[in-house]
């Protein structure tokens, strides 16, 4: 009721403005007034902020930053008011009018949110009558625009006083965040507020004696639009409370009922509304007051949309939106000249607006009437040319969430392999864009809900990860492999490198600080806590191994496998150099190069300059049943790799009794017990050497390949899998959370 009256008043104000001023100062007074309401969206935002605060913690929300506004805008208006220009001096005034409406809303959520609800309807009503009387007073003194402008702010400031003096003393103030959703949405809804306002600078600029016709239309049309800002506000407190779908119908009544009859007034009698408002001065504006009224009516459905999105805490709407406002601000301005045309742009922009919001509305509603599963996002699966262990860990823990009763939906790029979307060991496998893409892929899809209801995000981190938590309102666990500073340079431009490890290194801490993450190995638990992630938001869970079965013999010649992506950073030139110093050695010597990628060619050409091609198999991509047997046959597994998260294609030979040697970096130094399943060597110098030893030593083979394969057994995927699952339910509450991942950390310093 507060607000119908404050609108009430507003309305009559408009009329009075628009009667007792010249069109041209009209006009002015509308732009001024129109960058004041841009902030309407975002103070709303910041009001359901204090609001939830003040109800969850009791209190009033204080703090020293909330006076910097002011304090800035204080500035602004002391500097203006030494000005000769009226135009300037009032733009100053609206400048303090906006700290004033940021401090009101700080306020009033905060009061609500104490239960002080006939008081916060009460200052509406003040301030309406407050910006009524004072501006009329003034203008009628002969102020004009300046006293139409400090009244207005005056106005506001006696409904400032007003709240400042019910806020409850305290003697301590409170340092707790109001949350970082508010301050995402924060960022959209001043977006999509100034969609709703654009149009008024636009007519300003490219038809300024045409200004004062569609302000005074334009102020008319916004009644379809404030007349939804109670359901916006009961959209944000009882989506919070009982969830958007118990929300909605009492919402879209809300909406609905005054929205249609202020629309309806307008489009039935709009020379009479203008008429009753401003006399005769812009009963020529009918045409544009009805387009703007339909704008109007869009306007408020898609803030509604998004206070009900925001009282869920559901953040990527604000992504889809900010789009949609720069592309039509700059149609608006560039394109529309005529009030019509403005108007016509106008209504698209705020049809584009809703859709922008609204499908993501759907999407959460579609997602509160299923029970959820596990979405998995990770830039490629296991039959993608150029997939790795990583791919293995993921589809291995996909498979026993899905066999334990979760939904699995894994996200991924498109390949020659695999249909668009396909079910695999019952897990759902959805395939869309390229390793350039497939991110931005990732976010539509997520946008317009079409990757099936989920409970938990699993968002792997290939050096760049997928950003879920900008735009995903689940819990996310970030799972990493390794770091990935030292492959930058070697795979990718100076430039391309550079920018890749800012985003690892600098940019994705940030915007993960809040987010769990999983890491494979300690060495890679330990460079994330290099990158600023907080060891206590680190869980261990290793890879796993398949049972061990019957393999198949050695083959009886000399025979080396490199097992992996073929990308420069696996470094398989340097096992082909080695081969080269071995062939006289060993005549018979064979090398298995299995896998594919990029770098191929360049190593089939490595091979032919080194004069042994004949000896080098490049077998590519296959599938498992030949993997296992050519790791079967395989005297030495070699991994000169520049650096290995864990080393999954060790666990695999060593499955099949064939030793591995390699670098001491990252978790090879884990996956490989030195001296007794395999050899680690520090330098590119001893890494000849070391395979001709395993070469030439049958004993040490066969003593070494006995005890990976043992080694291989103390890891299991079903164990692996149901580490993670306690993490997912260890992230349900908080403290089901320590108990769980104390009881990790447990398990994972007590295994091999």
């Amino acid at each position: 009721m507060g607000l119908v009256g404050a609108a009430g008043l507003n309305f009559v104000f408009s009329s009075l403005m628009g009667r007792m001023l010249a069109p041209p100062v009209f006009g002015t007074l509308g732009v001024l007034i129109a960058g004041l309401l841009a902030l309407i969206g975002p103070v709303n935002a910041l009001s359901g902020g204090t609001e939830m605060f003040a109800a969850l913690h009791d209190r009033f929300p204080r703090g020293r930053k909330r006076l910097v506004l002011p304090g800035a805008a204080a500035l602004v208006w002391v500097a203006t008011m030494f000005t000769h220009s009226t135009t300037v001096r009032s733009t100053g005034w609206f400048a303090l009018g906006a700290a004033f409406l940021v401090l009101l809303a700080w306020n009033r959520g905060a009061l609500v949110g104490l239960g002080r609800f006939q008081f916060v309807g009460l200052t509406f009503v003040v301030e309406g009558a407050a910006r009524l009387a004072l501006p009329v007073a003034l203008v009628l003194f002969g102020f004009g625009l300046e006293g139409a402008s400090a009244g207005l702010v005056l106005g506001m400031l006696v409904a400032l006083i007003f709240t400042e003096v019910a806020i409850p003393r305290i003697s301590t103030g409170t340092s707790e965040p109001l949350g970082r959703d508010v301050w995402i949405a924060l960022l959209g809804l001043f977006a999509l507020g100034l969609t709703q306002i654009v149009d008024v600078f636009a007519i300003r600029l490219a038809n300024p004696n045409a200004s004062g016709a569609y302000v005074g239309a334009a102020s008319l049309a916004r009644v379809a639009l404030f007349s939804q800002m109670p359901a916006a506000a009961y959209a944000l407190r009882r989506s919070a409370v009982e969830g958007p779908r118990r929300a909605l119908k009492r919402t879209a009544m809300l909406a609905i009922v005054p929205g249609t009859v202020a629309v309806g007034l307008i489009e039935l009698a709009p020379r009479f509304l203008l008429r009753l408002t401003y006399g005769s001065r812009f009963v020529g504006a009918t045409g544009t007051l009805r387009v703007l009224g339909l704008a109007m009516l869009l306007g408020g459905f898609a803030t509604i949309l998004a206070q009900l999105l925001m009282g869920r805490g559901a953040t990527g709407w604000v992504w889809s939106i900010i789009p949609v406002t720069c592309i039509g601000t700059v149609a608006i301005i560039t394109l529309a000249h005529a009030p019509t045309s403005v108007a016509v742009y106008s209504l698209f922009l705020q049809g584009g607006a809703f859709m922008a919001i609204g499908l993501p509305a759907l999407a959460l509603l579609r997602e509160e009437s299923e029970s959820g599963g596990v979405l998995i996002l990770n830039w490629r699966d296991t039959r993608h040319p150029q997939g790795g262990g990583s791919e293995v860990y993921v589809e291995q823990i996909a498979t026993r969430l899905v066999a334990a009763g979760r939904p699995v939906t894994v996200f991924c790029a498109a390949h020659d392999n695999a249909p668009a979307i396909e079910t695999r060991g019952g897990v759902r496998f959805v395939h869309r864009g390229s390793w350039r893409t497939v991110y931005w892929w990732a976010f539509v899809y997520h946008l317009l809900g079409r990757l099936e209801p989920h409970d938990f995000v699993i968002d792997v981190k290939n050096g760049i990860p997928f950003f879920a938590p900008a735009y995903c309102r689940k819990p996310v666990i970030c799972l990493v492999h390794h770091v990935h500073e030292a492959q930058w340079s070697m795979n990718f431009p100076r430039w391309m490198a550079r920018g890749g490890w800012w985003v690892e290194s600098r940019l994705a801490p940030r915007v993960y600080r809040y987010t769990h993450h999983v890491a494979v190995s300690e060495s890679t638990r330990l460079g994330l806590i290099g990158l600023g992630v907080p060891a206590m938001a680190i869980d261990v869970v290793p890879n796993g191994a398949q049972p061990l079965e019957e393999v198949a013999g050695k083959a009886p010649a000399p025979t080396i496998a490199c097992l992996g992506r073929l990308v420069p950073h696996k470094r398989i030139e340097i096992v082909l150099d080695a081969v080269t110093g071995l062939r006289d050695r060993h005549p018979d010597l064979r090398l298995l190069v299995i896998g594919s990628g990029p770098w191929d060619e360049r190593l089939v050409a490595h091979a032919r300059a080194r004069g042994i091609e004949d000896r080098v198999t490049f077998t590519g991509w296959v599938e498992e049943d030949t993997k296992r047997r050519l790791l079967s046959e395989a005297w030495v597994l070699a991994v000169p790799s520049v650096m290995e998260g864990w080393g999954q294609n060790v666990i695999e030979a060593a499955a099949c009794k064939t030793p591995a040697l390699a670098f001491r970096v990252g978790g090879l130094e884990e996956s490989i017990r030195d001296g007794l399943t395999g050899i680690l060597v520090d330098r590119v110098e001893e890494f000849e050497p070391a395979l001709a030893r395993l070469l030439s030593d049958p004993a040490l083979r066969e003593q070494m390949g006995t005890e990976a394969a043992r080694h291989a057994t103390s890891f299991s995927w079903d164990r692996t899998a149901y580490l993670f699952d306690s993490v997912l339910v260890g992230l349900s509450t908080e403290d089901a959370s320590v108990r769980v991942l104390e009881s990790v950390a447990v398990v994972v310093e007590s295994s091999p």
